[in-house]
């Protein structure tokens, strides 16, 4: 059933036309009625059914190469596309091939020009029969799913005894009926012995009355079982006498029920044996039975609390007033339902031993639901209570250090603002981070970096005040609360007191470890009117001070936290514009400087705002690497560029696509897969791919950037040096990087004819690169002049507005 379409799963289509525009055009006739795919050949054609399983497929006729009657054979060759619904289109004479495309297995027939609105209704119309079709389908598999999975034997027999149906039960215990099979009669697929039990219940049914009864079973080998059959007519549908059987195996039952008393004596002996003491009464509150759990715990034995009151053998009191508790097996009683025992409730026991317990009492009841008594079930909670304890502290203290964690803290603080807006006083909040501390534990080890947040913890509560509260809300972050402060200044010197206190060295056996402190201060109500103020705040004012130099504490500022929340909008809206697909791929062509024809281009990034203008790369590209946003965003245009570049190269066979690759996406351990997958998508060789990488990329760590770069040039893709000439510019380095072009910064093309410095440089590159073997690319070439003073110095490749700006994929150079 791998072709028949889920109902849950919406309708998909497969346009195929070597046309673009006619492709588009039937995209948009169907669009909305399902997930539509579109291609222009065959072979892609086939590659996008056996992916995704088309419902309909919409195909031209006559295609390069392949042609859609060929495509639709295809198709109907493998089990996973067999089934689609083909509707073909062509814009010759339809007299011919209308009959043709019937004849090819053809649901409907589409001439061009198209007709949108009847187009997409006959799609429509075929892609509801397609799913109604498929419906059933699985409706009909579910069924016979359903049948073979019923733990019974279904058979149905025509008047002559043959069997007509059989489901398909392979369970165990049907073993001994597996010998039953269509167009056999019954009689000759069961052992004598079994037929002659079947045979009475049988005629019955065939005398128009419904019959059951149970069978014995005996197969050799095999466990005597008991099988129930019910016999009767069948009913509308099917000729008079056919007889429908049901063989339903219940030789568990009769096991269950001749452990009915076993397990009577089993939950006697269970009851005497778990860990919950159980005392049962009458209906007037009268002990019946002790289990020897409730005996310990009581006191009494079972001979001497028969036929006392409850409440004398089982005394209940409030646990903290003393106050005698009713039993709750009266409340059971009388109300006819289990009940919960009272919170923080005490029985006491006989020797005057005292014990927590909890549980419930619920009303027996026989078989006919009358109630015959009450039973109380408990055990001693003492040792549960005082762990319930020592978790409550947990939950509101950190582990590490014992100090309250952000629970505990935010109560404090929702208390002291209170009392300080009664009181109309100020309450300060410093937050402390530790600087660089993730330095820290990677050189010194993660035990040492604890035993610092430790020390650390117990040097910042020795120097506080009273009534503050020193927290860690985990990580290397410290909360100091002070309730009742005086005055900004005093809140300041603490903090300074604080942080020289944290810079003494922490001295270890083989290591010294020294920190600083980065901090924030926010005071209420000055900065803020409540606890989540008071921490945001405090956490913007530590930011500014870490981006200040760290090592200080700044107070909190509504301007930098603008700045903030302005960098946080742009980032929101950066990463909608990622889901929403309003980043687009431009391509800027590269021309032979010597004969000035296309020999490739490069992919660059642009994003367009919700009012359809371009927003400037350099506006959202630093914020998408510092975000790390840049990494999606650089899988996006590499995908795409590749699948453009596989059509360029059809038409241009040297072609080549470069993209640049960001700092943060080279230092991706899964860059090298990203590629592969971008290239296999694109149908793309990789000597047709080239990746531009920046100087100061690879010189951010050299040994790995040599070493990614060389498993690049294994697969055979191309490497190019970015901007070359405006970062570290080390030539020790650039020799041993793997690379086959260098690109000349635009910085210093635009200005050589004019600035000799610029044409130095420029000429140095050249001739660097010139000796180093490798292909020499300007970017930025504007005039005729420009060009051709680069290409007489040996520069091979120009990219420029000269020859055209950055375009949309479908404007590209032709």
């Amino acid at each position: 059933m791998d072709s028949v379409t889920s109902p849950d799963r919406p309708g998909r289509l497969l346009i195929v036309d070597d046309s673009p525009d006619s492709a588009k055009i039937l995209a948009q006739a169907v669009d909305g009625l399902g997930e539509v795919f579109v291609c222009t050949s065959a072979t892609r054609a086939l590659e996008l059914a056996r992916s995704h399983c088309p419902d309909v497929v919409i195909l031209d006729i006559e295609m390069p190469g392949m042609s859609g009657f060929e495509l639709a054979r295809a198709l109907r060759e493998e089990p996973a596309t067999a089934t689609c619904s083909l509707i073909f289109v062509t814009g010759h004479d339809p007299h011919h091939f209308e009959p043709a495309s019937f004849r090819e297995g053809a649901v409907d027939f589409l001439a061009k020009p198209i007709n949108l609105t009847t187009c997409r209704l006959r799609v429509g119309n075929h892609l509801l029969l397609k799913r109604r079709s498929d419906a059933l389908l699985l409706a009909r598999a579910e069924m016979d799913q359903l049948m073979r999975g019923l733990p019974a034997r279904v058979v149905c027999m025509d008047l002559n005894g043959e069997v007509r149906y059989v489901n398909g039960s392979e369970s165990p215990s049907f073993s001994m009926l597996n010998t039953i099979e269509p167009g056999r009669r019954l009689d000759a697929c069961l052992d004598g012995a079994f037929m002659a039990q079947v045979e009475p219940l049988v005629a019955r049914a065939r005398g128009g009355y419904s019959a059951e009864g149970e069978l014995q079973v005996h197969a050799p080998g095999q466990p005597d079982r008991v099988v129930r059959l019910s016999a009767v007519p069948a009913g509308r549908g099917l000729p008079e006498g056919f007889v429908l059987l049901l063989f339903t195996d219940i030789s568990r039952l009769k096991q269950a029920e001749r452990a009915l008393f076993e397990e009577k004596e089993l939950l006697r002996v269970t009851l005497s044996s778990i860990g919950d003491a159980v005392i049962a009464v009458d209906t007037i509150g009268r002990v019946t039975f002790m289990n020897p759990i409730a005996e310990q715990m009581t006191g009494w034995t079972v001979a001497q609390a028969r036929d006392q009151p409850i409440e004398i053998v089982m005394p209940l009191t409030e646990g903290e007033s003393g106050r005698q508790l009713q039993n709750p097996v009266y409340l059971a009683l009388s109300e006819r339902r289990t009940v919960a025992m009272a919170l923080n409730c005490r029985l006491n026991a006989l020797g005057g031993i005292t014990y927590h317990v909890e549980d419930s009492a619920a009303p027996i009841r026989d078989a006919r639901g009358e109630i015959r008594g009450a039973i109380i079930v408990f055990h001693d909670v003492s040792e549960a209570r005082a762990m319930a304890i020592k978790m409550s502290h947990l939950a509101n203290h950190d582990p590490l250090t014992d100090l309250p964690n952000r629970v505990l803290l935010q109560d404090r603080i929702n208390l002291a603002i209170r009392r300080a807006a009664q009181m109309n006083s100020r309450v300060g909040l410093i937050l402390f981070d530790i600087d660089n501390f993730k330095l820290t534990n990677n050189t010194a080890g993660h035990a040492i970096g604890d035993r610092v947040i430790q020390l650390l913890a117990s040097r910042l509560q020795r120097l506080l005040p009273g009534g503050a509260t020193l927290a860690r809300l985990g990580g290397d972050e410290f909360v100091v609360l002070l309730p009742e402060t005086e005055s900004p200044e005093s809140i300041a010197e603490l903090s300074m007191l604080l942080s020289a206190e944290a810079r003494q060295p922490f001295v270890f056996d083989e290591h010294q470890v020294e920190v600083t402190l980065s901090g924030g201060i926010s005071i209420f109500p000055d900065d803020c009117p409540d606890q989540e103020g008071l921490l945001r705040n405090a956490d913007v004012a530590m930011y500014r001070a870490k981006e200040d130099g760290r090592n200080q504490t700044c107070f909190y500022s509504a301007e930098y936290e603008q700045r903030l929340v302005e960098r946080t909008r742009a980032e929101r809206e950066l990463r909608d514009a990622l889901q929403e697909s309003r980043l687009e791929v431009h391509y800027q062509a590269m021309y032979d400087a010597s004969q000035r024809h296309v020999v490739g281009a490069e992919a660059l990034v642009r994003l367009r705002s919700r009012d359809g203008q371009l927003v400037p790369p350099l506006t959202f590209i630093p914020l998408a690497e510092e975000t790390g946003l840049i990494v999606p965003i650089g899988e996006y245009v590499l995908r795409k560029a590749c699948l453009a570049a596989g059509k360029w190269c059809k038409q241009w066979p040297n072609f080549r696509i470069s993209v640049n690759i960001s700092a943060v996406q080279f230092a991706e351990p899964s860059l090298l897969k990203t590629v592969q997958a971008a290239l296999d998508e694109g149908g793309l060789s990789p000597q047709q791919l080239e990746l531009e990488i920046t100087e100061n990329t690879l010189m951010a760590n050299v040994g790995a950037a040599r070493e990614l770069m060389q498993r690049f040039r294994a697969l055979g893709i191309r490497l190019s040096i970015d901007d070359f000439g405006t970062g570290y510019s080390s030539l020790t380095y650039l020799r041993s990087f793997p690379a086959q072009t260098l690109k000349l910064d635009q910085a210093f093309v635009r200005g050589h004819l004019d600035d000799q410095g610029d044409l130095a440089i420029v000429r140095t590159i050249i001739s660097l690169g010139q000796a180093l073997g490798m292909e020499l690319v300007a970017e930025g070439v504007e005039t005729n002049d420009q060009a051709s003073n680069l290409a007489g110095m040996g520069c091979q490749t120009l990219q420029g507005y000269l020859f055209s700006r950055p375009v949309p994929e479908g404007e590209f150079p032709g």
